[in-house]
């Protein structure tokens, strides 16, 4: 017993501790589990929480969607409540969404300004947004912004970037997608550039499901587009797709675009001078705009019935009509229909007698005309398109690109898999031809990246040109037709006044002013004539030249020698152009700069070879010209056509200008990459 007890002593104070140990560790782990579970259980309820507001938001995004086609206000609140859950959780891409169907509603209502507000918000929002959806729909709405305030080409540019977003992350074929297609459509409708408006309108049918309800919106909205691209050429197929449209229309309650449905259906009766049927169709119309509560919509009810009052002869009852719905438009800054509703409004004031403010809507016409189909926006829509064509040309070689780095590294690993079954020297071989074949792949690829950069290049100075060219057949013509016929009408007067007054024609102040003004005369048809030679196009540039080098010679007493040799074939009217502008724009610096009393100018092409040659023997040409924006933007001419320009100057004897080009039997240049010496 007593060696018993010797020995638990002995062990007693080791046995003890880790007993007393192994119960306190035992006390604090299941004293953790138990907070451990108490959080998981919070956290749960959290994420539940969490789970089920996410639900209650896309309910809300889907209900107000529904919403927006015929009760706007009500849309408005719903997105409100939704935006106030979300504000707890603070996601982003949720807002993106909520502020894009937001601004939408406030579009529809003509707050354009708040519209604009709303989405600078989600533009901000944008950076922390990955859901291709979501940045879509910012752009989609940003795009119909734009579009109905009439900036044409920002529309487009959203658009494209919207489908560009969605193509990246392989959702090309979404019925987002198709939305933006349809509007695209919509927006080139409005331009009446028809081809691209059936382009994307093609697209977009090709996305719909015809057999899914959720599709029906966006495919009432197709139907719309093509019937209205049908209405000039062929108005019974326009009727039965715009026919189909409102069945959807009614079937899914979307009284907005039911209207527009209607308006147009009754256009096609006034055409066909179905009056009784077209009244119809506008008591309809009436109806569903009034359940839209739209104001769009009641401009277009407004234009349109003053528009058949108008086609029935009754312009007094048309223009009250007119004038809300262009008072309505100018406030609501909604273009779609503005230019429209001007062309009718000074009809109604000419057919009643009103000429002053007839005069008044038609200079107005004729603005907003030239805005929409001649002038910048047009050109800009164009530079648009190309800018995307290009960027879109320039990501697919970065893209062919990086694809050739990959397979290079395949291809790396592929031959060090060699090395174990072909051996070293086999290796070696593998490898070197390998490298060389990706030096070959990736010189190739950054040369297709350089072209591609060549052409975007080419393609801004051509747009450039174009306009320069558009620009002086403007002025041109706005010479001739305008300044020109008031000189006219100027010259009876002071002709009819020499009858009149007694002792006016013989008078020497009277002839000296008669002189000037026949003088003047002379030189504003000049400066038109230079500004677009017509003669140019007529009869070939040797005539041009022959009677442009006279009309220096008339005006400036400079002795000119104008030679041309062989007969030159048939040339495009932009090379044309240009080489009658490059012989004006050096003759006239030489005119200005040189103070030459003799002028040499040769055209001569042999061998498919055409050379222009402008000698003077006057001072040598200023440092400030040779290096200015004249001779630059010459260069530059003359670099796109792929030629090559030598100026050489030599002192007491004058200044040569040589311009050479490679022309082939078809009469075109040969492009620059062919000849740049």
């Amino acid at each position: 017993m007593g060696s018993f007890l010797k020995k638990y002593n002995r062990w007693g104070y080791i046995i003890l501790p880790v007993l007393l140990c192994c119960i306190a560790t035992g006390i604090f782990l299941v004293t953790r589990k138990s907070s451990t579970l108490e959080k998981e259980k919070t956290t749960g309820n959290k994420t539940t929480t969490y789970l089920n507001d996410s639900i209650t938001i896309g309910k809300t995004i889907t209900l107000a969607t529904q919403k927006l086609q015929y009760d706007t206000d009500t849309a408005i609140q719903i997105i409100n409540k939704a935006r106030q859950i979300n504000l707890q959780y603070g996601n982003n891409e949720t807002e993106v969404r909520l502020l894009s169907i937001l601004a939408a509603c406030y579009i529809r209502k003509s707050n354009l300004a708040y519209s604009q507000s709303i989405l600078d918000t989600a533009f901000k929002k944008l950076v922390a947004v990955k859901s291709p959806n979501a940045i879509a729909m910012l752009y989609n709405a940003s795009a119909v912004l734009y579009q109905q305030n009439g900036q044409y080409a920002k529309s487009i540019f959203n658009y494209f970037e919207g489908i560009d977003c969605l193509k990246k992350a392989a959702k090309g074929e979404s019925i987002n997608a198709a939305k933006m297609y349809n509007n695209l459509a919509g927006l080139f409708i409005l331009l009446e550039q028809w081809d691209q408006a059936q382009k994307y309108l093609n697209e977009a049918k090709r996305i719909i499901n015809l057999n899914n309800n959720s599709d029906k919106l966006v495919l009432a909205y197709v139907l719309c587009n093509s019937g209205l691209i049908h209405m000039k050429e062929n108005p019974a197929t326009a009727a039965t797709e715009l026919n189909k449209a409102l069945a959807l229309c009614k079937e899914i309650n979307d009284p907005y675009l039911s209207t527009k449905i209607l308006i147009n259906l009754a256009n096609i009766n006034l055409a066909e001078r179905d009056f009784d049927k077209a009244g119809f169709m506008m008591e309809q119309a009436k109806a569903a705009a009034i359940k839209s509560k739209n104001p769009i919509a009641n401009i277009l009810i407004n234009y349109m019935q003053g528009n058949a009052l108008l086609a029935q002869k009754q312009a007094n009852k048309a223009l009250p009509y007119l004038s809300t719905a262009y008072n309505q438009s100018m406030q609501a800054k909604y273009n779609d229909v503005l230019l429209e509703i001007t062309h009718d409004l000074q009809q109604a004031y000419r057919s009643t007698g009103n000429y002053k403010e007839a005069y008044t809507a038609l200079q107005q016409y004729d603005h907003l005309k030239e805005e929409k189909q001649v002038t910048e926006k047009k050109r800009t829509l164009d530079l648009v398109i190309q800018y995307q064509t290009a960027e879109k040309d320039r990501q697919l070689a970065q893209s062919q690109l990086e694809i050739s780095r990959q397979q290079n590294r395949i291809n790396i690993k592929n031959i060090w898999i060699g090395i174990f079954i072909a051996g070293t020297v086999l290796l070696i071989v593998l490898f070197v031809l390998v490298i060389i074949y990706n030096r070959n792949r990736q010189r190739l690829q950054l040369e297709e990246l350089k072209t591609t950069r060549q052409q975007h290049d080419i393609a801004h100075l051509t747009a450039a040109f174009n306009g320069e060219e558009r620009e002086r057949a403007r002025i041109s013509h706005d010479i001739h037709d305008g300044v020109m016929s008031t000189f006219a009408i100027v010259k009876m007067k002071i002709k009819k006044l020499e009858k009149e007054v007694a002792g006016l024609g013989p008078h020497p102040g009277y002839q000296d002013a008669l002189y000037l003004f026949d003088k003047a005369t002379d030189e504003l048809r000049m400066t038109a004539h230079n500004l677009m030679p017509d003669l140019l196009l007529d009869s070939g540039l040797q005539k041009a030249l022959y009677y442009f080098v006279q009309g220096i010679k008339e005006n400036t007493g400079i002795d000119i020698t104008y030679e041309t040799t062989g007969q030159l074939p048939e040339l495009s009217q932009d090379f044309l152009l240009f080489l009658y502008r490059a012989v004006q724009e050096l003759v006239q610096n030489t005119i200005k700069h040189a103070n030459a009393s003799h002028i040499i100018i040769q055209l001569i092409y042999g061998n498919e070879v055409l050379n222009v040659t402008v000698e003077d023997n006057g001072k040598p040409v200023p440092g400030s010209f040779r290096e200015g924006m004249g001779l630059k933007s010459l260069r530059n001419r003359v670099k796109l056509y792929g030629g090559q320009i030598n100026i050489l100057t030599r002192l007491n004897t004058g200044t040569s200008v040589t311009l050479d080009f490679l022309m082939p039997i078809n009469g075109k240049p040969y492009a620059h990459n062919h000849y740049d010496n």
